[in-house]
């Protein structure tokens, strides 16, 4: 998507989903591909870097666990609710939701890790940072 452009066909570039390009675009890097590129560069376009897809991974991860617990709650409140009644209550229900509940923590733990893997890997310059001048003692 066409943001902006310059007298010089220089373009500023978004995507659809909002994200605004940093780089500015000449039209010699915009144009159509003829057959032969298309079919060379065929499968580039599609494929998502390791990072990307950790970082899919670990919000999948979150979005699930969030449900878990959501059932959890929900289990939890009807199994207070019918002990209030005097009801006996089965706690496998909420035996079964709580480990699945585990389950879904560690998995979301393995992918912040390697997500972290990948990201310190991708770091540009090897040197210390030096802490702000109000943090230093």
């Amino acid at each position: 998507m066409l943001l902006d452009s310059t007298d010089k066909d220089v373009y500023q570039l978004a995507t659809a989903n909002g994200y605004i390009l940093p780089n500015l675009h000449n039209i010699a890097r915009l144009r159509k591909l003829d057959k032969d590129e298309r079919v060379k560069y065929s499968g580039d376009f599609l494929e998502a870097s390791n990072r990307l897809k950790l970082h899919d991974r670990v919000a999948k991860e979150q979005d699930e666990l969030i449900d878990v617990n959501k059932h959890l709650a929900e289990a939890t409140t009807r199994h207070l609710e019918n002990q209030r009644q005097g009801q006996h209550t089965d706690l496998s229900e909420i035996d079964s939701i709580a480990k699945e509940a585990r389950d879904k923590k560690e998995a979301l733990k393995e992918a912040w890790e390697a997500r972290d893997v990948i990201v310190e890997g991708t770091r540009q310059s090897g040197r210390a940072r030096k802490a702000p001048e109000r943090f230093e003692g």
